[in-house]
């Protein structure tokens, strides 16, 4: 099999603040899903061509209102609001790796803090929508349309989501390997060991199994398998696709019929050599990235439950 058949719950934060139990859910199903819920480089760049074309479609004129027109709608506020803070927090990030002390992992203090910090922006009642934003033009449009920038008394809570956000997703950045494009260069390799460990602790057949199941539309073929193999490849450490085709054979599904027999996995990667490449790098058309992305959605609500 490939995990125990009994899911454990997730550890508790070193830094656990006293928050209300729906808030302390919300935090633990964000720190789950945190690696692919603030890795936000899709939304500042969707954001970036928005704010161009308003400019682009702007009269250049002396006399034009151009902060109404920066903050005319709730999704220009938006705009301006996250464009506003990002890297706000970069220098003091660079400040604090530069004073870790000797004994300290710096990789594993980004990762409580990042914890820590989720906890936080959870504490904010509409943060809970972050879960709508995906990588299209009209999940933050209606995200923004959801937030109070009418509320006179909320806009220190509104600076401060802004600023949580960018914080926790530039430590999200650097966590997922991508220290360099700050030039900030740290040892990620122990920390996503600790990860992929905790994850599989997190895991359980049965979960998978509902998990699949929900997604069983997508097994068109058996080379649909290759996509779970590499889902459980990129998030779950599992690196072995003979051992892989073994253990599929040894659940019991209900909704997916097809077979995954050996050879099934390696032909599927050789016939599309991309996937042999972290998911992250897949084509957005390819059938098998919507799948896998659909997978980890899948697996993320069940975990959360």
């Amino acid at each position: 099999m490939f995990f125990s058949n009994e899911s454990s719950t997730p550890k508790s934060n070193l830094y656990q603040a006293n928050y209300s139990n729906a808030v302390q859910q919300l935090a633990n199903a964000m720190k789950l899903k945190a690696d692919m819920l603030f890795s936000l480089g899709w939304l500042r760049k969707r954001l970036w061509r928005e704010l161009k074309r308003v400019v682009d479609n702007t009269p250049q004129d002396e006399f034009t209102n151009y902060g109404e027109r920066l903050h005319d709608s709730p999704e220009m506020r938006f705009l301006w609001a996250f464009m506003s803070n990002i890297q706000y927090s970069l220098k003091d990030i660079r400040c604090q790796l530069d004073n870790v002390l000797p004994r300290e992992d710096p990789a594993q203090q980004l990762y409580d803090e990042r914890n820590y910090l989720i906890e936080e922006l959870a504490s904010i009642k509409y943060a809970g929508q972050l879960y709508l934003l995906i990588d299209d033009d009209q999940s933050w449009r209606k995200f923004a349309r959801r937030m109070p920038f009418n509320d006179v008394n909320g806009q220190a809570t509104l600076q401060q989501f802004f600023q949580l956000l960018d914080r926790i997703s530039l430590i999200t950045d650097i966590l997922c390997g991508n220290g360099a494009k700050y030039n900030i260069f740290i040892d990620v390799a122990d920390l996503n060991t600790v990860r992929t460990e905790q994850k599989q602790l997190e895991m359980s057949d049965a979960i998978l199994i509902k998990a699949l199941e929900s997604c069983y539309t997508y097994f068109n073929s058996k080379s649909a398998w290759a996509a779970v193999f590499c889902v459980m490849r990129d998030d779950y450490g599992y690196q072995n696709m003979s051992d892989f085709e073994r253990n599929i054979a040894q659940l019991s599904f209900f909704k997916i019929s097809k077979q995954c027999p050996l050879g099934t996995i390696s032909k599927a990667l050789s016939d599309n050599l991309y996937m042999k490449k972290p998911i992250k790098t897949w084509p957005a058309s390819s059938k098998f990235t919507k799948f896998a992305k659909a997978l980890r959605q899948a697996i993320q609500e069940e975990l959360s439950k």
